[in-house]
């Protein structure tokens, strides 16, 4: 249990150095953002609920290809609402290309370019900050406007402690908002 807690503090310094260091080597200023989301899992590793996913983002390459994000998550089960089983996490995500002539263009008014997304996350129970679990997932529907990202059904693998693959997740949408 010790040493879980100390890797979850390490792995919680690591996600600030990094996204305090990375913007200085981007070409263009970072980008910050904030999303919302709605996803579940199918996993012992997460209460049978739906949750809310609330995060803070740092994009390093604002729209260059392979482009790094930090974000801090806190993972709320709305329904039921259980604000003891709530998470907190970090998650490293990487845009893959920014493709401005897609299938998905007639989904939104606005000129739109498709974005997709992996992204690597560890999460915390609140109630009990040694038990880390872990998700990789992928967002293959996910658009840029300009002013924000929009996500649609993006896939994640569960996976406990020791990187075992413990079920799978959904994330119904995403909503990102650019700040500045």
């Amino acid at each position: 249990m010790k040493i879980q807690s100390r890797g979850a503090i390490l792995l919680l310094f690591l996600a600030f150095l990094s996204a305090s260091v990375f913007p200085a080597f981007a070409k263009e200023k970072a980008s910050y953002y904030y999303s919302v989301s709605m996803e579940g899992f199918s996993s012992p590793l997460f209460s049978a609920s739906e949750y809310a996913d609330f995060s803070a983002s740092i994009e390093v390459s604002p729209r260059d290809a392979i482009n790094p994000a930090f974000s801090m998550h806190y993972l709320l089960p709305a329904n039921p609402l259980a604000i003891g089983d709530s998470l907190a996490g970090i998650s490293i995500d990487l845009t893959l290309f920014y493709l401005e002539d897609h299938p998905l263009a007639w989904m939104s008014p606005r000129k739109t370019s498709l974005a997709p997304q992996l992204s690597a996350a560890a999460y915390v129970p609140i109630a009990d900050l040694g038990n880390l679990r872990y998700t990789v997932s992928l967002s293959p529907f996910r658009l840029f406007a300009g002013y924000g990202y929009f996500s649609i059904g993006a896939f994640s693998l569960v996976l406990d402690p020791s990187f075992t693959v413990s079920g799978w997740g959904l994330r119904l949408f995403d909503f990102s908002y650019l700040k500045f």
